[in-house]
């Protein structure tokens, strides 16, 4: 298996010498075990900007990419925010990463209202069956119950 994985990496190498311009994308991130790493590699060092910045330019340097990289997309932390920025790379913004962190700090924005939706009891929500295609919802006894627990401004 060493084996191949050699044979394999030297094949990438070659093909990437024909690439004139790169982008990379890091993350750093703990495993279950506790275990930090900075992309899919170990790092056991403190997570300063000093630190982080060796290994990006490790792994460019190993893959003679060192002077091809032209952009970096990253998460928002500060540590990696600045490592990149001492590397001399443009940086950009994940864009995913940024996602979820609109979603979870929406989440947690509505987290008052959601808890009082979970306490309204089935019985407050009636359906009444038009046709086989059609179900209409009564939520008169839903809004009463809305209106004493919650004030929704929509």
């Amino acid at each position: 298996m060493p084996q191949l994985y050699k044979m394999t990496k030297e094949m990438v190498k070659d093909e990437l010498k024909t690439g004139n311009y790169f982008c990379i994308t890091t993350n750093s991130w703990t495993s279950e075990a506790n275990h930090n790493y900075i992309a899919c590699s170990p790092f056991a060092e403190r997570h300063t900007a000093e630190n982080l910045a060796e290994e990006p330019k490790r792994v460019a340097r190993e893959w003679n990419l060192d002077e091809k990289i032209v952009a970096v997309v990253s998460e928002n932390a500060a540590n990696i925010v600045a490592a990149i920025k001492l590397v001399g790379w443009k940086r950009y913004p994940c864009f995913a990463h940024n996602i979820n962190l609109v979603v979870q700090h929406s989440l947690r924005e509505i987290n008052d209202v959601l808890e009082k939706v979970k306490k309204i009891k089935p019985s407050s929500v009636r359906k009444t069956k038009k046709n086989s295609k059609q179900t209409s919802v009564s939520y008169t006894n839903c809004k009463a119950v809305c209106e004493n627990e919650m004030e929704l401004d929509i």
